[in-house]
């Protein structure tokens, strides 16, 4: 949240404009979303097998079960 904090004022008050402030603006609102939200739409789009439990993290049995 501090991230797109930084960066959403970096666009709006510091003035920063063009391409650079395009993204700015745009990695800041998902950042905000993601924050906000406990959602991140990339993690969809990306089809990375996203497992929770740790221990088949640490087993590396997540990515053997999904690929």
């Amino acid at each position: 949240f501090i991230v797109a904090v930084l960066l959403l004022s970096l666009f709006f008050v510091a003035g920063v404009r063009g391409f650079l402030g395009l993204i700015f603006l745009v990695v800041g609102l998902l950042f905000s979303f993601s924050s906000i939200t406990s959602y991140c739409p990339l993690y969809k789009t990306s089809k990375l097998p996203i497992d929770y439990d740790l221990k088949n993290i640490i087993n590396n049995k997540s990515l053997k079960k999904h690929y």
